[in-house]
Formats: structure tokens, C-alpha cells, sequence
């Protein structure tokens, strides 16, 4: 058998890195959302004739990376403000969450559902405050409207447990009702 000359043999190895793939780099997809919306807070165990909250303003925002192909895990921040009487209450906070997609294909609007545990704190505008962890459950969808930018709306309750601080002789966040609607970038 005969060998390969110089020449020849240059011309396999120039073949073969012009036509080579290029070096593979992972893909990690990610989004991050910011929306504002509406609120209701309820809350339980008031003293007789105590106050609920009203309707208030909220906003959040969150980001998370992909899990698997339809499971994305992050976290959120999230701010509301609602009155309970003659007391204007600022809850924030946040903490991690998932989402997970409903298998609609490439080019249909998104749809998900999403769940998380927040820690959240409470200020007034009469001193009072507090903490409480809260369980966000809730659905989700979006529409792409320009590149990776899409419209998007959450609708979701936040069921608070494990109340502490002064605020909370008053009532404490049972549950709440809230639609945000915004933009979610997803590259």
C-alpha cells in the first residue's frame, strides 16, 4: 500500500478543519419578566369590626433558567400596597420558583403554571409591621410579539402562613388574588 505524500496529506488535513462543525457550546435558556397589575389581599382572624384590605397595586419580577425543556426554576420580588382602614400596608419580598410550560409548539402563544415560597415583609404607614411566608400558585401565558420580547399576563393567589409581628393583632394575610400583566424577554 502507498503512502500519502506531503502535499496530499496536507490537503486531507485542510478538508478536513475546513469542514469540521464548529466547537458546540451549551444553550441555556433563561427569561426574566417584569409586570404590574391588581390585588387583593383578604384577611383572616380580625377583631370585630376590624377592617379588610381593599384592592391595591402590585408589581413583581422575577427570571429563571431551564431545568429541562418545559421546567424553568428562579426567583421572584415581588410589591404591593393595599389599605386596611386608615392603614396604608407595603408588603414586599420574594424567594425561588418554577414554571412549567404546557407543550404547545414553536410559534403558539406560551402558556404555563407556576408555583414558589416567599418570604415576605409588611410595613404601615402607622409603624405596625411583620413577616409572613406566602405560596404563590397561579397560570401564566404570553405571546411573542418582536424578537425574544413577548406580551405577557399572570394570574395567580398567594396563600400566607406563619404570621409574626406587631401588625398582625389586626388580621393576617390569609390569602390573596392578584393579575399582573407585562413583558417577558426570552432569548
Amino acid at each position: 500500500m502507498r503512502a500519502l505524500g506531503p502535499a496530499a496529506a496536507s490537503a486531507v488535513v485542510a478538508l478536513l478543519v475546513a469542514t469540521a462543525p464548529p466547537p458546540a457550546h451549551a444553550q441555556v435558556h433563561w427569561d426574566a419578566s417584569a409586570h404590574a397589575g391588581g390585588l387583593k389581599r383578604w384577611l383572616a382572624n380580625r377583631p370585630d369590626g376590624a377592617p379588610d384590605a381593599t384592592f391595591g397595586a402590585q408589581a413583581q419580577l422575577a427570571a429563571h433558567v431551564a431545568l429541562l425543556p418545559l421546567v424553568r426554576v428562579g426567583g421572584y420580588g415581588t410589591f404591593d400596597v393595599t389599605r386596611a382602614g386608615d392603614v396604608t400596608r407595603f408588603v414586599y419580598g420574594g424567594g425561588p420558583r418554577a414554571k412549567i410550560y404546557a407543550p404547545l409548539g414553536p410559534g403558539s402563544p406560551r402558556l404555563w403554571l407556576f408555583a414558589g415560597l416567599g418570604v415576605l415583609g409588611v410595613s404601615t404607614s402607622t409603624a405596625a409591621g411583620g413577616r409572613f411566608f406566602e405560596v404563590p400558585i397561579g397560570l401564566g401565558g404570553s405571546r411573542k410579539v418582536w424578537g425574544p420580547y413577548s406580551l405577557m399576563a399572570e394570574l395567580g393567589v398567594r396563600i400566607g402562613v406563619a404570621h409574626a409581628g406587631s401588625l398582625y393583632d389586626r388580621g393576617v394575610d390569609a390569602w390573596a388574588v392578584g393579575l399582573g400583566v407585562g413583558v417577558l424577554y426570552d432569548p
